[in-house]
C-alpha cells in the first residue's frame, strides 16, 4: 500500500498533468478555429491556466505545510534536547512515515533521558566513594596535571583539593620522594607500586599505587597512609629480634652441653642417653628456628643492610650442589646441575643468595623419595638469570600454592616436623630474592614433583653469553 506522502505527491503531479493537458487542448482548438475566435480562446486559455495554476499552488502549499509541520516540531524538540531539556517529546498523530519517525524520536529521547539519569546516578555514587574513601586519590594525565583529587589526598600531602586542583602534582606535594615516585610511574606507563617515607607536611609512610587507564594518557594514583602499620611492624620485628637474641645464648648452651654429654659418653644409662639425644635434637631445631627468626628480623628492620657487589651465580650454584651432594647420595637421589650460560653476574650478597638456593635445594632433597631426581638449572631469561630447582617429590596441593611463602606455613605439619623444618625457610627465600630485585615462584603437581623458579636481574641489564 502506498504511503500518504507518496499519494499527496501523486496528487500534485496529477494536477500539473491535467493542467498541462487542458492547456494543450485549448491551444490545439485555437489552431482549428477562426481568427475571430482566437481572442476568445486566449481568454479562455488564460482563465483556465490561472485556475489550474492557482489550484495546483494551493494544493502544493497545503501538502507542504502538512509535511513540514511535524518536521519543524521534531527540529525544535531536538534543539531543546541539545540545550539540556531531555524531557522533550513530539505529539504527531499520523500513520505515515512521519508518524513512525515521531515515535522513533520519542523512543530515542526517552532512552537518552534514562541513560543520562543512570550516568548521573553512577557519577554521584562514584564521587561519594572518592570523596569519602580513606585512601588518597589522584586522576592525572601524562603531563602530570592532576584533574581530580579527594580530601584524604589533601590531608596526606598538605593541599586543598578544591582550591588547588587542577594543577601539576609537583606543586601539590612538597616532598621530593613523592614527586619523584609519581614522575617514575608516569614515565613507566605501566602498573607501579612503591612504599615511600615522606617528611612533608608530616612524617608518614605512604604506599603508592599508580595504574594507567585504558586510553594510555590518564593515570589513577592511589596512596595509603600506612604509618601506623609500619610502626607496629617495626615494633614486632624489634620484639622478635630481641627475644631471638635472648633465646639464642641459652639454647646454644643447652645444645652444646647435650653434644658434650653424647660425644664423651658421660651418660652410660641407655634411658638417660635417649633423653639427652632428644634434648640435643630439639635444641638443634630450636636453634635453627631462632636463627631463622633473626634472619627475618634482619631483613625487615634494615632491608638495605645487604651489601651488594658483583657475584657469579654459577659459582654459587656449584658450591650449593657440592654441599648437598652427600645428602642426596644418602637418599640415593640423582642430583644434577645444568648451567646454560658461561657466566651469570648479578649484583647481590653471595652469602644470602647461597642461603636462598641452599634452602630450595635442601627442600627438594628432603621431600623427594629415595631414588628420585633433583635438577638445578641456570639460564638467561627475560633480561636476567633464572634458576630452576626441579624435583620428583610428593608435590604440593593447589590450595597451598598461594600461601607457601608465608612464615610458619606448612602444607603437612607432621611431615615438616619429621624433616626438621621450621616453617620459615621459604619466607626467608622470598625476602632474600626480593631484596635483590628478583622474583620467586613455583609450579607443582601432586605425585609428579615441584619446580621453584628464581629470577634475578643481570648486572646493569647486561645479557649473558650462551654456553
Amino acid at each position: 500500500m502506498q504511503s500518504s506522502i507518496r499519494a499527496r505527491l501523486i496528487v500534485i503531479l496529477t494536477c500539473l498533468l491535467l493542467g498541462s493537458a487542458l492547456l494543450q487542448g485549448i491551444l490545439l482548438s485555437a489552431h482549428i478555429g477562426s481568427l475571430e475566435a482566437l481572442a476568445d480562446h486566449w481568454f479562455t486559455v488564460g482563465w483556465s491556466f490561472l485556475l489550474v495554476a492557482g489550484l495546483s499552488i494551493w494544493v502544493v502549499i497545503w501538502i507542504a505545510k502538512d509535511l513540514t509541520r511535524p518536521i519543524e516540531q521534531m527540529t525544535q524538540a531536538a534543539q531543546k534536547i541539545v540545550a539540556g531539556d531531555l524531557g522533550q517529546h513530539v505529539f504527531i498523530n499520523r500513520q505515515d512515515e512521519l508518524g513512525v519517525l515521531a515515535k522513533s524520536f520519542n523512543h530515542l529521547a526517552e532512552t537518552n533521558q534514562r541513560r543520562y539519569q543512570e550516568i548521573t546516578a553512577s557519577k554521584a555514587q562514584l564521587e561519594t566513594v572518592i570523596q569519602n574513601t580513606v585512601s588518597g586519590i589522584f586522576l592525572l594525565d601524562a603531563k602530570g596535571t592532576v584533574f581530580l583529587s579527594n580530601p584524604t589526598a589533601g590531608q596526606i600531602l598538605g593541599f586543598d583539593p578544591i582550591a588547588d586542583v587542577p594543577d601539576h602534582f609537583s606543586r601539590l606535594t612538597a616532598d621530593p620522594k613523592m614527586s619523584q615516585a609519581l614522575y617514575d610511574a608516569i614515565l613507566a606507563g605501566q602498573p607501579y607500586q612503591q612504599t615511600i617515607s615522606i617528611t612533608v607536611p608530616a612524617q608518614r609512610v605512604i604506599e603508592l599505587h599508580v595504574i594507567p587507564l585504558t586510553a594510555g594518557d590518564r593515570f589513577v594514583a592511589v596512596f595509603y597512609d600506612i604509618s601506623e602499620a609500619s610502626r607496629l611492624a617495626s615494633i614486632r620485628a624489634d620484639l622478635v629480634a630481641n627475644v631471638s637474641h635472648e633465646l639464642k645464648t641459652p639454647v646454644t648452651s643447652i645444645h652444646g652441653f647435650a653434644e658434650t654429654l653424647l660425644s664423651d659418653n658421660l651418660v652410660p644409662d641407655s634411658t638417660g642417653r635417649r633423653f639427652v639425644e632428644i634434648i640435643y635434637r630439639e635444641s638443634w631445631r630450636l636453634l635453627r628456628l631462632v636463627n631463622d627468626l633473626l634472619d627475618l628480623s634482619y631483613f625487615e628492620l634494615d632491608p638495605k643492610a645487604i651489601e651488594k657487589r658483583p657475584v657469579d651465580l654459577t659459582e654459587i650454584l656449584h658450591d650449593v650442589v657440592e654441599r648437598a651432594a652427600q645428602q642426596a647420595k644418602d637418599k640415593q637421589i640423582d642430583l644434577k646441575l645444568v648451567i646454560g650460560v658461561q657466566s651469570a653476574i648479578t649484583l647481590g650478597d653471595d652469602y644470602r643468595l647461597s642461603q636462598a638456593v641452599d634452602n630450595l635445594v635442601g627442600n627438594a632433597i628432603k621431600y623427594t623419595p629415595q631414588g628420585g631426581e633433583v635438577r638445578v638449572n641456570l639460564q638467561y631469561e627475560n633480561n636476567g638469570f633464572q634458576i630452576a630447582v626441579r624435583d620428583t617429590g610428593v608435590g604440593i596441593e593447589p590450595e597451598h600454592l598461594n600461601r607457601i611463602f608465608e612464615r610458619f606455613y606448612r602444607t603437612d605439619k607432621a611431615r615438616s616436623r619429621q624433616h626438621g623444618g621450621t616453617g620459615l625457610g621459604l619466607s626467608i627465600v622470598k625476602h632474600i630474592i626480593g631484596l635483590h630485585g628478583g622474583q620467586v615462584w613455583l609450579e607443582s603437581k601432586v605425585g609428579v614433583g615441584t619446580v621453584f623458579y628464581v629470577h634475578l636481574p643481570s648486572e646493569a641489564g647486561k645479557s649473558s653469553q650462551e654456553a
